[in-house]
C-alpha cells in the first residue's frame, strides 16, 4: 500500500489545578505521538450519509495499512516531513478485517 505520510494523534496533558483546586486551562498542553505510516487524501466536496440519514462533510480522507486505536473525536494529523498536510477530529473509522487496513474520516 502507498502510504507516503506520517501519521500522528494528538495526546493532552493531564488536567492541571492551582492552589485553589481550579482547573488550570492551557491551548497548547500536549504533544503529538506517531501512530505509522499512512495515505493523506482531500475529501474534496463529498457529503456522506450515515445508515441513519445523518450527512457530514468529510476534509481528509486517512488510509492506514493497520489498526489503530482511535475514535470518535480523537484529533489526528498526517504529516509529510515538516509539511502537515491534513489536521482535523475523527468523524468515522472504516475496518476491514480481512485486508487490516482501516479508512478514517476526518472533519
Amino acid at each position: 500500500m502507498f502510504a507516503p505520510h506520517k501519521l500522528q494523534k494528538w495526546i493532552p496533558s493531564p488536567t492541571q489545578r492551582d492552589n485553589n483546586g481550579d482547573v488550570i486551562v492551557s491551548e497548547n498542553s500536549g504533544d503529538w505521538v506517531d501512530l505509522g505510516v499512512c495515505r493523506c487524501d482531500d475529501a474534496g466536496n463529498k457529503t456522506l450519509y450515515s445508515q441513519d440519514g445523518i450527512a457530514y462533510n468529510p476534509l481528509f480522507k486517512i488510509v492506514c495499512p493497520f489498526h489503530i486505536e482511535i475514535g470518535k473525536g480523537d484529533k489526528l494529523r498526517a504529516i509529510k516531513e515538516d509539511d502537515v498536510i491534513g489536521v482535523g477530529n475523527v468523524d468515522r473509522v472504516v475496518r476491514c478485517n480481512y485486508l487490516q487496513y482501516q479508512t478514517v474520516w476526518l472533519t
